[in-house]
């Protein structure tokens, strides 16, 4: 039989488990539609140089790894990966 405790413990749990796959769902959305617009503005020649567009599509990659380590961090969970990520796109 499961104690008091041990219900809402669980309920706690799974209910930051829900709050977090949300925010890294809305994260990755926003994280879509920025890419997108991005794009389309390459695209229509607002962004005229394929240069300023890698550069600002880098920088846009880079906010978004941020903001996932922030959120994972906020969450206890490890950073290590997302970490090595933002590394990486600095080496570039």
């Amino acid at each position: 039989m499961i104690s008091e405790a041990d219900r809402l413990d669980k309920a706690k749990k799974d209910a930051q488990k829900k709050a977090k796959e949300g925010d890294l769902k809305a994260l990755d959305s926003s994280y879509g539609s920025d890419q997108a617009a991005l794009k389309e503005m390459f695209l229509n020649g607002d962004i005229k140089r394929e240069e300023d567009y890698h550069e600002r599509m880098l920088e846009l990659e880079l906010d978004y790894l941020q903001s996932r380590k922030r959120l994972l961090i906020q969450y206890g969970e490890d950073t290590a990966k997302v970490e090595d990520q933002i590394v990486d796109k600095r080496i570039i």
